[in-house]
């Protein structure tokens, strides 16, 4: 199972990969651009991502993700 993490606190990114890790196919990203960006080679399983993001607003990026 691939679970892609998005979050833009490197503590929450890390704890998460960590915590998962050991399960599951993590990737962890910061920005949302670069997330949905690796998702066009591959959609995760699952995805975990904040609504606090650096780049854009979380629910910006689940409007642009489900209109992809």
């Amino acid at each position: 199972m691939q679970v892609f993490v998005l979050d833009g606190n490197s503590e929450q990114r890390t704890w998460l990969n960590q915590w998962l890790g050991g399960e599951f196919s993590v990737a962890v990203c910061e920005l949302a651009r670069e997330a949905l960006e690796r998702m066009k080679a591959r959609r995760p399983d699952l995805l975990i991502f904040s609504v606090d993001l650096p780049d854009i607003p979380g629910m910006t990026f689940l409007s642009v993700l489900r209109e992809t």
